[in-house]
């Protein structure tokens, strides 16, 4: 709302009055919502004598130029009647006022420019050089100088209700005053350098050095703008929902606000930075690195593997190994060997042509000989070049000799003094003497039983059962290449094989007290003594006398156990079934590395340890490392299921290869396929043609229906024995359960000893096979044998063993179906004995010593094969020239 205020006391309203009395001395003010003009006392003060000046207005004229102020000035000064006071001068002196009164002015309707005296027109009077009152323009004026209009360029006081712009004196103006040097009533006054009323009190604005409200001040003055908090300042208020020019972040995206205080338009974030993906933060862009990916100095780097920036930024790694190149391996700097050269004891060799590392680290050549990428080849040697024309021999090459299995009646190998030739048979001695000849074609005298597993209640076939007619030797310490029948000692008088159910009946036992009794399944021996045997009538023994010993040295100190290297899974519990075929707790232990002297030695598995048997049981990588690895003391061990494919390298696979090609015996489960197949990198592994390896395909049902192959001898024999120990009520078919899909097929001659199928497997699914090894060789010179279970024997009931100390996580009861298939491998893997020939009495025997042997078969010159011992790679047997002994075939004189 509009006001006028004629101090002291309100002023007339101009917007309905048709006429205004203006008293002498009175102050005048006009206020409108963004303006204020003030009259001073004297701008149109009448002259001294006066009471009052009374001017008719027009109706409408307030509102003329559209602007009240400007209105205002123009009413007062378009008065159609003006009056001249004669009275003394005022003594007030103010803006439009002389100090001298209007005495003698010049009254002119029209215009009166260039006026030289008092002037009062209703027109113009530019260039005026006294008091002038004008109507419109008073332009250059050089006195006091009241327009309606214009007062441009005034030098004195100046009165204007438009303009008053270059005012050198005290100016009113109704719109402009710029430039002016002393008092401004205006609505611009820039550099006024006296009173400055620029704004109405009350009235807002935007700051235009901030965005910020300000607010006029009841001195007419703009005081300090309020800031608007995330808003925009727009016609003097804060409006919207954020400052202009903020930023935010939507997702990965940033908007700016705009002017009106509305956010703009999203723009997805980039970044062309490697491994990384881009982001907003804070209103920014940027990027954040890739899971497995640091930010350093802006790039994203992989701390476990960049040169660079090996385990922290900035960390760089090098290398003063020669023909080595530096590398980041898990976030530690160390070194590779470049192609074509191997680490061995810390340097990088060419194991190609370096003598101290010929073929492999620490392989060292005989002095004077270098070190070749050809073979030597060991030239093997004959029957006939040996003289021998009975019995087995050995070629000098590592392979057996099979140089006649009779001799001419009367006449047995060596007889006659001559090792490996036919000779006279000497009086028969020993036992020999208390064989008896009974009445009758069909009576003798006889042993028989049933031999069983260590429990006493499973029976064991293919069990080599003998009287021994010499001293039986202890079993030899160490893995060794003995084809069937090495481990056999006592020189047997009579023998025989147990059956698919266990059973044996020996004949023509010799009678008598304490007749001494074998029973020996390659490494597994019992030996009791026979309290009496009755002539030409049978002896049946107990279970307790027939079962295989539970342990080591039980009732006789030739009772063995073989050797056991056991890895154990964390989801493969294995080694409870050893408990539970009979073998004693007191059995199991740590390596001997750690102390342990047990016959079931255990190891960690690397990726996926199961129980442990101390708080000091190793890693199952004691058992490949090093120079003299553990693996090479066990006749057997054993690989279940980690959880998990740990990938093992060349020089890994390879250590368990040479232990098998030696005579060792390894049993494996699902994810221990790591064995079987190509290493990460470097030379292929033989084991992996012996099966079309698929690894990881979906698994099979859990559980389903197995069947037993049993187009061999071997596999008929397993499924007979399933029935009778009752793990099927059903031939040739048994339960499985935590079944995987690794390999598609056997490739022969491995065999294949169980498959599966149902509605969603195709049928024969292999889940069980065999090999012997070394691969490839004639079966004659194998003697190491694995087999691979495609499924988990032993599942922990809790999901897992790790962490538990042997025998926690193993569980009570009998043994299952599928425990009883473990069981038949485990003894089936242990065999390789035959019946041997009866020696020949009289015939002294050779050893391996005596013939300069230290590795592979030989004869001993009576018709039995001696095992002269295996080498270690990367030597063979006759390798450098000389039959049987080891020697490097990299070595050239």
């Amino acid at each position: 709302m509009d006001s006028y205020r004629h101090g002291p006391r309100p002023g007339p309203d101009l917007r309905t009055k048709s006429e205004m009395t203006i008293a002498a001395g009175s102050v005048w003010e006009y206020r409108s919502s963004d303006s204020r003009l003030r009259i001073p006392a004297g701008l149109l003060e009448p002259t001294a004598g006066c009471a009052v000046m009374v001017c008719s207005i027009g109706a409408g004229a307030a509102r003329r130029g559209g602007n009240p102020m400007k209105s205002l000035v123009l009413i007062l000064f378009s008065c159609l009647t003006m009056v001249a006071c004669s009275s003394a001068p005022s003594t007030t002196e103010g803006v439009g006022t002389s100090s001298a009164a209007l005495t003698s002015a010049t009254v002119v309707a029209g215009d009166c420019n260039s006026c030289t005296g008092d002037c009062v027109c209703t027109g113009n009077c530019n260039s005026c050089t006294q008091n002038c009152n004008c109507g419109k323009n008073a332009n250059s004026c050089t006195a006091y100088c009241t327009a309606g209009q214009n007062a441009n360029s005034c030098t004195a006081n100046c009165t204007a209700c438009e303009n008053a712009n270059s005012c050198t004196a005290n100016c009113t103006a109704g719109h402009n005053a710029n430039a002016c040097k002393s008092g401004c009533s205006v609505d611009n006054a820039n550099v006024c350098g006296a009173i400055m009323e620029v704004c109405a009190p009350g009235t807002t604005r935007c700051d235009p050095s901030s965005n910020g409200v300000d607010t006029c001040t009841s001195t007419g003055s703009w005081g300090t703008a309020a800031a608007c908090i995330n808003q925009a300042c727009v016609g003097g208020a804060c409006t919207g929902v954020c400052a202009p020019g903020a930023t935010q972040c939507s997702g990965d995206s940033a908007e700016t606000c705009g002017s009106t205080g509305a956010w703009g338009s999203a723009v997805a974030c980039t970044t062309s930075v490697a491994n990384a993906g881009a982001t907003c933060t804070s209103g920014a862009c940027g990027f954040v690195c890739n899971s497995g990916y640091t930010d350093c100095n802006g790039a994203c780097v992989d701390e476990q593997t960049d040169l660079n920036n090996c385990g922290a930024c900035g960390t760089v790694c090098s290398t003063a190994i020669a023909d080595a190149t530096a590398a980041c391996v898990s976030s530690a700097c160390t070194f590779t060997c470049n192609s074509g050269y191997t680490l061995c004891n810390g340097a990088c060799v060419d194991e190609l042509t370096d003598p101290n590392n010929c073929s492999a680290c620490g392989a060292s050549c005989p002095t004077g000989d270098t070190c070749s990428t050809t073979t030597q080849t060991c030239v093997p040697t004959t029957c006939a070049a040996l003289g021998y024309n009975c019995g087995p021999a050995g070629d000098g090459c590592g392979g057996q000799l099979d140089c006649g299995d009779t001799c001419p009646a009367n006449e047995g190998c060596g007889g006659g003094g001559t090792p490996g030739v036919c000779g006279p048979v000497p009086p028969c001695t020993n036992l020999c003497q208390q064989q008896r000849a009974c009445p009758g074609s069909n009576i003798t005298t006889t042993v028989s039983g049933t031999v069983y597993a260590p429990n006493g209640t499973d029976p064991l076939n293919n069990v080599l059962v003998y009287v021994p007619n010499g001293t039986v030797e202890p079993i030899g310490a160490n893995v060794s290449c003995g084809q069937c029948g090495s481990d056999v000692s006592g020189s047997p008088l009579v023998s025989t094989m147990t059956a698919v159910d266990g059973t044996f009946s020996l004949s023509n036992v010799p009678v008598g007290t304490n007749i001494p009794l074998v029973m020996q399944s390659g490494r597994w021996r019992r030996v009791i003594s026979i309290p009496s045997v009755a002539s030409c009538t049978n002896t049946a023994l107990t279970a307790a006398q027939t079962s295989m010993p539970s342990s080591e040295g039980m009732g006789n100190p030739m009772d063995n156990i073989p050797l056991m290297g056991f890895v154990t899974g964390t989801v493969d519990a294995l080694e409870c079934v050893l408990l539970k075929i009979g073998i004693a707790q007191s059995q199991f232990s740590d390596p001997a590395a750690q102390g342990g002297s047990g016959r079931v030695r255990f190891y960690l598995g690397e990726g996926g340890p199961g129980s442990k048997y101390s708080p000091s049981t190793p890693v199952e990588t004691q058992l490949w490392s090093g120079t003299t690895p553990d693996i090479n003391q066990y006749d057997m061990v054993y690989f279940p299921c980690q959880a998990g494919e740990y990938p093992k390298t060349a020089a890994e696979q390879q250590v368990i290869v040479n232990y098998a090609n030696a005579g060792g015996r390894i049993f494996a489960t699902h994810y221990s396929y790591v064995w079987f197949i190509n290493p990460t990198s470097g030379a292929t592994n033989p084991f992996a043609t012996t099966a079309v390896w698929d690894v990881d395909q979906a698994d099979p049902p859990l559980t389903t229906t197995g069947f037993i192959n049993q187009s061999f001898t071997d596999g008929a024999n397993l499924a007979t024995w399933l029935g009778d120990v009752g793990a099927t009520t059903t031939p040739g078919e048994i339960e499985l359960s935590e079944l995987r899909h690794d390999f598609n097929s056997v490739v022969a001659p491995s065999m294949l000893w169980a498959s599966i199928e149902s509605a969603t497997v195709p049928p024969g699914l292999p889940t069980m096979y065999s090999f012997q090894t070394p691969v490839g060789t004639p079966a004659a010179q194998q003697c190491g044998r694995t087999v691979f279970n495609d499924f988990h024997v032993e599942e922990p009931s809790s999901g897992s063993t790790e962490g538990t100390t042997f025998p926690a996580e193993c569980p009570a009861g009998t043994t299952t179906p599928q425990e009883k298939l473990l069981e038949y491998m485990l003894f089936d893997l242990s065999s390789c004995v035959v019946v041997p020939p009866p020696p020949t009495p009289n015939c002294t025997s050779t050893t391996c010593a005596a013939q300069g042997f230290n590795c592979g078969p030989a004869g001993d010159g009576c018709g039995n094969l001696l095992n002269c011992g295996s080498c270690s790679a990367p030597d063979t047997c006759g390798g450098g020239g000389q039959p049987g002994i080891c020697g490097n075939p990299y070595c050239a004189p």
